[in-house]
């Protein structure tokens, strides 16, 4: 039996900075960077820095890409239409870029650093700073800062953990461990007004889930004593906790009169 491939989709990539299409081929039009990002083909210029950007370098704005092969140190201000790269570690600085920022060795913010993405963050850990990006944050550890991202908030490692400050993402938040044993306030919040019952709006605690952590889904807040890893969905107003894998689209369709019934159940021993 012959078994036809599914046709495959076409896909039109659109021409952004640097970059025009001849004859259906596509060519650079400037030395730097190349990014393709939700269909767009871009070529960024890119400033490249071969030591630690500190006070000797002042304010850096750049119209294209910046990679800085040290660190960035405390007091530095970075701003770029492209992506920001920095080899090592972030102290108190304020970076802001139009793409992505990529941070090898992680932020040191001291509460002084400000990070902005239009695009989205990678890095390791991200301690006493203040993170906003357009799309998504993708850390290993987040320790007393504020991190805002306009979709998902994603450990990457198998002991990714969030203790104290607010996060607060578009669509889901997804990390090992919340909390830690001395019950420091630390708060997951998802805000969604728009599409407030997406199956994507979770917060997902896989391993340890700490007192002390408040969870939110747009108005809801979960009232629950018990701690349990997890998936918690927003499902008519109240936010209810499943095993992980076992969320069904489905269950979006259960009104809040159902849940309110289950509520009310009382059970009486015979006996």
């Amino acid at each position: 039996t012959v078994i036809a491939p599914v046709a495959p989709k076409e896909t039109i990539i659109d021409c952004g900075m640097g970059v025009e299409v001849r004859d259906h081929v596509y060519y650079a039009t400037a030395n730097g960077e190349v990014i393709l990002k939700k269909d767009t083909l871009s070529v960024y210029e890119q400033l490249v820095i071969d030591k630690d950007a500190g006070n000797a370098t002042g304010v850096i704005q750049y119209n294209g890409s910046i990679y800085v092969k040290g660190d960035v140190l405390s007091g530095v201000t970075m701003i770029a239409d492209g992506n920001i790269k920095v080899d090592g570690v972030v102290e108190g600085a304020n970076i802001e870029a139009g793409g992505d920022i990529i941070i090898k060795y992680g932020i040191h913010g001291d509460h002084r650093a400000d990070i902005k993405a239009k695009g989205s963050l990678y890095t390791s850990f991200i301690e006493e700073a203040k993170v906003q990006t357009g799309e998504n944050v993708y850390f290993a550890s987040i320790i007393n800062s504020d991190v805002y991202a306009g979709e998902n908030i994603e450990s990457k490692t198998a002991i990714g953990r969030i203790v104290g400050g607010a996060v607060v993402a578009g669509r889901s938040i997804i990390v090992e461990n919340a909390g830690n044993e001395a019950e420091i306030s630390t708060k997951l919040c998802i805000e969604n007004h728009q599409d407030r019952n997406l199956p994507c709006c979770k917060i997902q605690i896989e391993n340890k889930f700490y007192p002390g952590v408040e969870l939110r889904i747009n108005d809801a807040k979960y009232l629950g004593r018990t701690r349990n890893t997890g998936e918690y969905h927003r499902i008519a107003g109240i936010i209810q906790r499943y095993n992980l894998g076992d969320f069904n689209e489905k269950d979006y369709l259960v009104s809040e009169e159902d849940i309110c019934a289950k509520k009310n159940i009382l059970l009486v021993d015979d006996e």
